[in-house]
């Protein structure tokens, strides 16, 4: 299957992404115990502590596809998105093939204090990958998407923040790459902007393109999801859509219930 990005003629084949035992581990420095004997300390006075929250993850998201993630505790999706987007390298297991990814999140305030609408074009489209020649050619065309055509002088910090989501999000769909990991809040951007994300994600799909979408904070994005992977506890499940959308729900409301249960304990 081939696609081609806009602005750019050049046809990009698409292939399936396949996560295979998968395993992330997470080091903690600890204080060891006092020792009750004599005995010195030769190992030192602390020590590294392993967790895993991704363990032993085996996943294919085909071409032409939207795979929702969802973790109950909200704490496990942006680290498997990074690992599909091989931004970070996991301790275990594969990523197959290896290929150059859209990570697309939250944009920070930090990254554009100071500058101007269109300077932030520049500066979140090359955080996301971007090389020079490609933002300049996809320049015009992100601005228009974002609605901001005739705002680029003006300073980032004196709009809404929303403006720089909006830029965000246009610049990432428009990668010239095979597999886009959104890890934020979808829709996102202005009230106005909002109706616009979902058919872009769903023009991605149709174009060929592998998309991989945190669910945690989302709302309409589940109706465009083929397959879910659904995180609870300790076990990884992965469903069919129908399927996915009533666990997903199930796992919200067991959520809300023990988030209520503890505030009237604390109070």
């Amino acid at each position: 299957m081939k696609r081609s990005n806009a602005g750019d003629g050049a046809p990009v084949v698409a292939q399936a992404l396949m996560l295979t035992k998968v395993s992330v581990g997470v080091y903690t420095e600890k204080k060891r115990g006092r020792s009750r004997g004599r005995m010195p300390k030769v190992l030192g006075a602390t020590y590294l502590d392993a967790s895993w929250p991704l363990q032993d993850i085996s996943l294919t998201a085909r071409p032409g596809e939207v795979v929702g993630i969802y973790d109950a505790t909200g704490q496990r999706e942006a680290l498997l998105l990074r690992v599909m987007a091989e931004i970070l390298r996991p301790d275990k297991g594969s990523v197959k093939p290896s290929q150059r990814t859209a990570y697309i999140a939250k944009p920070s305030k930090k990254h554009v204090r100071g500058l101007s609408l269109g300077q932030s074009i520049h500066v979140v489209s090359g955080l996301m990958g971007m090389t020079d020649a490609e933002i300049e050619q996809r320049f015009d065309d992100i601005a228009a998407a974002a609605g901001i055509s005739k705002k680029l002088h003006q300073p980032a910090e004196d709009v809404p923040f929303s403006l720089v989501q909006q830029i965000a999000f246009c610049a990432g769909v428009r990668m010239p790459v095979q597999v886009y990991c959104f890890d934020q809040t979808l829709p996102t951007g202005s009230q106005e902007f909002k109706p616009n994300c979902l058919p872009a994600i769903n023009e991605l799909r149709d174009s060929g393109a592998v998309v991989a979408a945190s669910l945690g904070k989302s709302g309409d994005i589940r109706t465009y999801v083929d397959r879910g992977l659904l995180m609870t506890g300790d076990s990884v499940l992965e469903l069919r859509t129908t399927d996915f959308i009533l666990e997903v729900e199930a796992a919200k409301k067991k959520k809300q219930k023990q988030r209520r249960k503890a505030r009237r304990s604390g109070t």
